[in-house]
Parts: C-alpha cells; sequence; structure tokens
C-alpha cells in the first residue's frame, strides 16, 4: 500500500472484491458500522461506482462513528433510490439470519415521531403503495431491529410526508378499491352476458348456415326440376317439327327485370323468373314457347319493319299459352304463381285455356296492346278447343306447322293467312270434316267470314 494512503483514504483496489476487515483496537460494532459492513459488503450487487465505495468507506474507518440516523441520512445521500431499495434485502436478511442490530423500546413512538419530524413539509406523491409500505415497514422494525432512521429513509423515498397523510392515502386507497371491485363485478357481469349473446348469435349463424344449405340445395333440385322440363318441353316441339337453333337454354331463378314475373333474355340466352315464383314450370315454359314460335318464323317478328307485328302477336301469344297447356295435358298455366303473387295475380294469372272468349279483331296495330293482351286468352281458348275435338296429335302439329309457314304479311292479312294453313294442315292430318270443326270453332268465337277456310 501506498505511504500516502491511510485508513481514512483506503486504495480502491483492497475494495474490489473483498470486504472491510474489523479494526483491530475497535470494540464491539455498534448499529452504524454494522449497516455500513452491510453496504460494502453487498458493494457488487449493490452496483456501487468508485465514488460511493470510497465515501462508505471514509464512514466505516472514521473514528467515533456518527449515530445511526446520520449514518441513514448519509447513506441516503449517496446511494440511489434504486441502490437504497435494494440494500434492505440485503439488511432484512442479516437480521433474519441472528446478525441483530439494536432495538429501541417504544418503537411505535419513534417511528411516529420520526416521521413527523423528517417528512411533514414534503408534498405527497404516492397513494395506495406508500400507505400499504408504511403499515408493512412499522411490523419489521419489530421483527427484524431495523433501525428507525431506515425506516423514515425508506418512507422518505415514497414520498409519504406524516403518518397521518399515510393512513389518509390508505383510506382513499382502500376506498378506491372498494369502487373497483364494484367496477370489476360490473365488468364482469357485463362480460357474461356478452358471452351469452355471442353464444346465441353463435347458435344463430349455425341455425342460418343450416337454413342457407337447405335453400341451397332446395334451389338447386328445383333448377334440376326446371332443366329437365325445359328439356322435355325441347323434346316435345322437336316432335312437332322443330329444328333448335343457337346454344342451350340456361334457367335463372334472380329475375330483375322491373314487374316482370318472367322473361326470356336474349343477349345471355337465358329465360329468367321471380325466384318467389320458381316453383311454378309452367312461367319457365310459356317463355320458351315464345323463343320456339318466335325463332320458328323466316322472319323477324320485332326487327326491322314487320308488317306483321301486332296482328301476329294475338295468335303468338295464344300458341304459347297452348303449347304448355297441351304438353302438361293440364289447361290452366300459372296457377301455383297465382296463389304466391294474391290480388298482384288478378287479370293477369291464372291462364284457363278452357274458355269461351270471343276474338273481336284481327287487324291489330301498335296502340291497340291492351287488346292484344285479351286476344291472346280467346285464341288460345279456341285452340283448347280443337284439341278436345280433333285431338292432341292433329292439332298440335297443325298448329305449329301452320305457325311456322306463316310469312310476312299486311296487318290485315296476317290472321286470314294463319288460320288458311291451319285448315291446310288439319286436313291433310284428319281429312276435310276437321277443316268444318275448325271453321265452326272460329265463327262461334267472332272471327268473320272473310277470314275462314274456304273465303274469296
Amino acid at each position: 500500500m501506498p505511504a500516502a494512503e491511510t485508513p481514512g483514504a483506503v486504495s480502491l483496489r483492497n475494495w474490489t472484491n473483498q470486504a472491510p476487515k474489523e479494526p483491530a483496537s475497535q470494540e464491539s460494532p455498534n448499529g452504524s458500522e454494522r449497516l455500513l459492513r452491510t453496504f460494502l459488503e453487498h458493494q457488487q450487487e449493490l452496483d456501487l461506482d468508485s465514488t460511493q465505495i470510497a465515501e462508505l468507506s471514509r464512514l466505516y474507518w472514521s473514528r467515533p462513528l456518527p449515530a445511526v440516523a446520520e449514518t441513514i441520512a448519509a447513506i441516503e445521500q449517496r446511494l440511489s433510490p434504486e441502490q437504497f431499495r435494494k440494500s434492505f434485502g440485503y439488511i432484512a436478511a442479516g437480521q433474519a439470519n441472528g446478525s441483530a442490530t439494536f432495538t429501541p423500546p417504544n418503537v411505535d413512538a419513534l417511528v411516529k415521531a420520526a416521521v413527523d419530524e423528517r417528512l411533514k413539509d414534503k408534498d405527497v406523491v404516492t397513494v395506495d403503495l406508500a400507505a400499504k409500505a408504511a403499515e408493512r415497514l412499522m411490523t419489521w422494525t419489530k421483527l427484524f431491529g431495523i433501525p428507525v432512521a431506515v425506516f423514515l429513509a425508506f418512507l422518505s423515498f415514497w414520498g409519504v410526508s406524516s403518518v397521518q397523510e399515510a393512513r389518509g392515502l390508505k383510506e382513499k386507497a382502500e376506498a378506491y378499491l372498494q369502487t373497483t371491485a364494484r367496477d370489476l363485478d360490473s365488468v364482469r357481469a357485463q362480460s357474461m352476458e356478452a358471452k351469452r349473446q355471442l353464444a346465441e348469435v353463435q347458435q344463430a349463424q349455425a341455425q342460418n348456415k343450416i337454413a342457407i344449405d337447405r335453400l341451397n340445395t332446395a334451389v338447386q333440385d328445383l333448377q334440376q326440376k326446371l332443366s329437365q322440363s325445359v328439356s322435355g318441353f325441347l323434346a316435345y316441339f322437336q316432335n312437332l317439327g322443330y329444328a333448335p337453333k343457337g346454344s342451350a337454354i340456361t334457367i335463372s331463378t334472380n329475375a330483375n327485370e322491373g314487374n316482370l314475373l318472367s322473361y326470356f333474355d336474349t343477349t345471355n340466352n337465358t329465360i329468367a323468373v321471380r325466384p318467389d315464383l320458381a316453383e311454378d314450370e309452367t312461367l319457365i315454359l310459356h317463355e320458351y314457347a315464345h323463343k320456339v314460335l318466335y325463332s320458328s318464323l323466316s322472319f323477324d317478328l320485332f326487327g326491322g319493319n314487320s308488317k306483321s307485328r301486332y296482328s301476329a302477336l294475338p295468335i303468338e301469344g295464344g300458341l304459347a299459352n297452348y303449347f304448355v297447356g297441351s304438353f302438361r295435358d293440364q289447361p290452366v298455366i300459372g296457377a301455383v304463381a297465382a296463389q304466391r303473387l294474391g290480388s298482384e295475380a288478378k287479370g293477369v294469372l291464372p291462364v284457363n285455356l278452357e274458355n269461351a272468349e270471343r276474338i273481336t279483331r284481327t287487324d291489330l296495330v301498335d296502340t291497340d296492346m291492351p287488346l292484344i293482351n285479351e286476344l291472346q286468352l280467346a285464341w288460345g281458348g279456341a285452340f283448347w278447343e280443337l284439341r278436345q275435338k280433333l285431338g292432341q296429335d292433329a292439332v298440335d302439329k297443325s298448329l305449329y306447322r301452320a305457325w311456322r309457314a306463316l310469312t310476312d304479311r299486311d296487318h290485315h292479312l296476317v290472321a286470314r293467312s294463319f288460320i288458311a294453313n291451319v285448315a291446310a294442315q288439319l286436313k291433310s292430318a284428319a281429312g276435310e270434316p276437321a277443316t268444318k270443326i275448325l271453321r265452326d270453332v272460329l265463327a262461334r268465337r267472332g272471327i268473320s267470314n272473310a277470314d275462314l277456310p274456304g273465303a274469296g
């Protein structure tokens, strides 16, 4: 050791890895000495720097040693709050191992007096932890003989200015905890309610999924059924002499064209029907019959400057209804849809081919659209009456071939031309009596002699 070094200024080399030695002439160590020794023994654990070690060493070797309270105050000034806090763990451990410091009598009174004296003018910065720490350390002073000054320094570290304030903070903390407990109960109840509602939603979702799966299956089955009906209807028309044109027809149960119940979309070759009416196959077949009839003509009934258009429309509408009824062997069309629609279907559905409606006009123009719709029912009734009198096979083939043979005539000649074609086909299929039956049916329905077969 260099000559310049003295016991009060020990070289830091000697304190790096070992604890200080007892002074040879020193009597049994008092509380200050034991306290300083504890700090120096745990210098590495407390992460003391060289300056702190030197300062604590000077205090340890100084004679006479200061009182415990003064030693604590000196230590508090030289250590960081974190180092000071950690030191109590080693102090408490030392007490538990039997190295007890003196414990003054009336420790509660001394603690209260020390707190009131040392901390009475300081500001309070912590709430619930300070109160709990004060109560805990009061117990420690009795159990482990921790000096009052140490307890005082610890309270100072947490910013409590007096025992009375600590108690007040404790009461506030307890009130806060009670409020928090009530809030937690409320949150817990809300959480349970949320879980219950979530379970209900999940159950509803599961039920909805089952319903959706069933609906999808039902829609698929329905579309398959409709496709089969259309395929059968196509075969029926092919038997009458129809040669399909274009690609296959697509069925859609999602009609979205205003108030139309069903329609044929020529842009994508699709027959569409309203979802709520999809179970009524007659609506699909009716639209398909329109497609067959229009495509069977040698001219475009709706394009260009067709002269036949408005006079031909009542005949075409009556044929579309008739072919659906004859294919199904049922004179009523749209019965299921009418039941679903209720009052909305009034005047439109159902269509009954067993009727006595009259064909009041055959020469029609664009301003006669309301009358055209009424005349379709009369023409369809006339065709069904012929079927009952002459049989399905002869009448179906005669009507389709008569329509297919129609040419673009002036509007006042359309009905006459069509009736002449029907008469020729019936005569070929069933003989001259069939022509007479045709004349009788049409005359009774209102067709003039000029338009009947055999007219000049």
